[in-house]
């Protein structure tokens, strides 16, 4: 890892809960429910550094979102990436989702830039059909988005409440 300034982000996965209205109906397609879970996470850090390298579990499709993000704000620096922890792949808890936005707001704490939201789900392809992993990565609860419109370039957010501290879920995984 690369010596100076550094990054650190962690978030947590979310389970989805199902979509309100799949086939538009309502004037909006996708409409859903989800909650932000406290485990697994992704937690990585960012510094820049002499020559790009990056590491750990998911690492190759996190230096995939970097690059987009550099290339489309036109920065050509080099960077440390290390992904210490990440949420499992196509297990349904919103791994690529999370690592995307983990990897943008680390890009952007590095490099002294606004947030942007917009502009990186955008850039990073997130959001295509539900606000879920956007909404609960930004501030957790549960969420109810609104689904996608014609023009949407992120579902709205409907509602969103603090999940109950004495609620409990269970998530059984099959490791095999």
């Amino acid at each position: 890892m690369a010596q100076g300034r550094k990054v650190t982000i962690s978030a947590a996965a979310r389970l989805h809960l199902g979509f309100l209205d799949l086939n538009g109906s309502l004037g909006r397609r996708f409409g859903s429910v989800g909650i932000a879970i406290d485990g697994p996470i992704t937690k990585l850090s960012l510094a820049h550094a002499p020559r790009s390298q990056a590491q750990g579990p998911d690492s190759e499709r996190a230096s995939e979102h970097l690059a987009a993000l550099a290339r489309h704000l036109g920065l050509k620096s080099s960077y440390a990436l290390d992904v210490h922890e990440a949420i499992p792949t196509h297990v349904g808890l919103g791994s690529g989702t999370t690592l995307a936005l983990a990897v943008a707001e680390a890009f952007r704490r590095l490099e002294n830039l606004r947030s942007d939201w917009r502009e990186d789900i955008r850039t990073l392809s997130r959001g295509e059909r539900s606000g879920i992993g956007i909404a609960v990565f930004r501030d957790g609860g549960f969420v109810v988005d609104g689904g996608r419109g014609s023009q949407t370039v992120e579902p709205p957010i409907i509602t969103r409440l603090p999940f109950p501290r004495n609620w409990r879920i269970l998530l059984l995984q099959d490791a095999s």
